[in-house]
Parts: C-alpha cells; structure tokens; sequence
C-alpha cells in the first residue's frame, strides 16, 4: 500500500504490455504495490504485482515496474501514462492509494517480443 495523490485523467494512459506471456490478451489483478529504489538508486519505481486471473493461466505473475521519480523525464512521462492507464481500466480516476487498485480485474494486451541477448 502506498499513499499517492494521482489524477489519471490528467495523463494519457499507455497502451503498452510486457512480454512475460505468450502475444495475447489476459484478465489481471493487482495483488500488492510497493515504491522501491531504481537500481542506479537515482529514482523510485512504483512496482505492481499483478496476478492473472485467466483460466489456464491463473496466478501467473507480471511484475510492473513505473519509474515516478527518475532524472529522465521520458521516464517519468512514461511511468504515468502507464499508471493512468491502470487507473483507467480499474475505473479509480482520482488515486489516493495505491490499495485501491487491488483486486481490480482489468485486461491487459501483451506481445511476445523475441530477446536479440
């Protein structure tokens, strides 16, 4: 749980994904949020845990990872617009807590991206 003071209306969400699953389209929830250090230590990242609730694939994991305080403010920009798109899904428009998104269930599209390492 952490206290936050967003307005998701005020930023564009992202329409971006991750590519821990298979390319396709799953049912989410979050189940925990935490603020973490970046790993430079230069920042803090919003870290969402968000479980699948999709048959086959319940309790599969995606980690997101939004970098809210950074020095790049592509960053930052980034960050928000993936927060607002959460917020936007789950229906919770004015954020005080980050608890108010758990247990939201909300689709999330996501594509398989090859590794070029």
């Amino acid at each position: 749980m952490v206290a936050i003071n967003f307005n998701a209306a005020s930023v564009d969400p992202s329409t971006g994904g991750g590519d821990v699953f298979e390319t396709g389209e799953y049912a989410f929830q979050i189940v925990k949020s935490e603020v973490k250090p970046t790993k430079s230590g230069t920042g803090t990242m919003l870290v969402f845990e968000a479980a699948c609730i999709e048959e086959g694939f319940n309790g599969k994991r995606l980690t997101i990872r939004l970098n809210v305080q950074n020095p790049n403010p592509t960053a930052v920009e980034i960050a928000y617009r993936e927060l607002s798109a959460i917020c936007h899904v789950c229906g919770i428009l004015q954020l005080a807590d980050t608890q108010q998104l758990h247990g939201k269930p909300f689709r999330i599209r996501l594509e398989k991206v090859e590794r070029d390492d």
